[in-house]
């Protein structure tokens, strides 16, 4: 099923955090990501939020997303799918088993 995350009813609007000084919204996802279908699905659910949000929150509010990510064995290209994936709609993720 590939509804339009837009046409679904998300609820109110509800973020991690946001900083309307930095004009910064972050959202943490504690998504199962060890499989080619979970990721998938986390990409899909993920771009759906972010495009929600941003009906919600002022126009030029940038958005990050961090995965929790911490216990699962997450293949690297899995990590550069989702950022790659989530590019065009965020400025940047990152991930909690990733050290800064």
């Amino acid at each position: 099923m590939n509804a339009d995350p837009l046409a679904m009813e998300w609820g109110p609007a509800t973020v991690e955090l946001y900083s309307p000084e930095r004009g910064l919204a972050v959202h943490v996802f504690n998504h199962d990501l060890t499989s080619e279908e979970s990721v998938r699905k986390s990409i899909r659910f993920a771009i759906g939020r972010v495009r929600w949000l941003r009906l919600q929150l002022p126009e030029d509010t940038r958005h990050a997303v961090r995965f929790d990510d911490r216990g699962q064995v997450l293949a690297s290209a899995a990590r550069e799918s989702i950022k790659s994936a989530l590019a065009p709609y965020v400025v940047g993720v990152t991930f909690a088993s990733e050290r800064s």
